[in-house]
């Protein structure tokens, strides 16, 4: 039987390869000597994703999908005020060492990407969030290790941070499992349907966070943005 978050897993898989081929993070995981000015646009890159999913998931209106979906019980899952705390915390750690420049605030904001379903994208936005936590131990692994050989050493409070939310990734999906159903109903909609709606917004999530990379790589913002 193929579950939600095998379709997401499946059929995300794509973006998910183009992110990761994508600056700055292509760099990032392919290099065992990572330097400040690429981990520096990595940082810029999830402090502006983390922030823009954070303003979207508070904006969305009380609607009778919402309350369906328990979105208020879900929300400690990402850990916003902490994940935003350590991402100024680490960009505040580099700020001598990469380039700064004024902030263009409207390249900055979120775009308006097509999303199919405000319920569809609120999962979406959780499921790239809470994915992008499984890897973070990894990543404090190998970050410690170059901190071992090559000055000035890179913080890793984001990462640790990401880290502690990788354990709320079972809850997540055994919430929307559990909400499949009555959301489907409440929206008037199949389950193979509604699952199709996920898929097409995560990658929409994706291709967001893929935007905000090459923005990152040509614009270095400066470290106080975040948080």
């Amino acid at each position: 039987m193929h579950t939600l978050f095998t379709e997401l897993k499946t059929k995300t898989a794509e973006r998910h390869r183009e992110l990761e081929n994508t600056a700055p993070f292509s760099s990032f995981h392919r290099s065992n000597s990572i330097d400040v000015i690429q981990y520096s646009a990595v940082l810029q890159t999830m402090c502006q994703f983390h922030e823009d999913v954070t303003a979207y998931l508070t904006s969305q209106p009380n609607s009778a999908g919402l309350r369906a979906l328990n979105i208020d019980s879900m929300l400690p899952f990402l850990g916003s005020s902490q994940v935003l705390a350590s991402l100024k915390t680490d960009r505040q750690a580099l700020a001598q060492y990469a380039p700064q420049r004024e902030k263009n605030r409207e390249n900055a904001a979120i775009t308006e990407a097509p999303f199919t379903h405000s319920i569809s994208s609120v999962i979406a936005a959780m499921y790239v969030w809470l994915g992008s936590s499984m890897g973070a131990n990894m990543l404090v692994r190998r970050i410690q290790n170059r901190n071992e050989r090559i000055s000035p050493a890179l913080p890793v409070h984001y990462y640790g941070e990401m880290a502690s939310k990788a354990k709320h990734w079972v809850a997540f999906k055994a919430h929307i499992d559990n909400r499949i159903a009555p959301l489907c109903q409440t929206l008037g909609v199949t389950e193979a349907q509604f699952s199709s709606w996920v898929v097409d917004d995560a990658n929409q999530w994706f291709a967001h966070l893929i935007a905000l990379g090459n923005q990152a790589s040509l614009q270095p913002l400066p470290h106080e943005y975040c948080g």
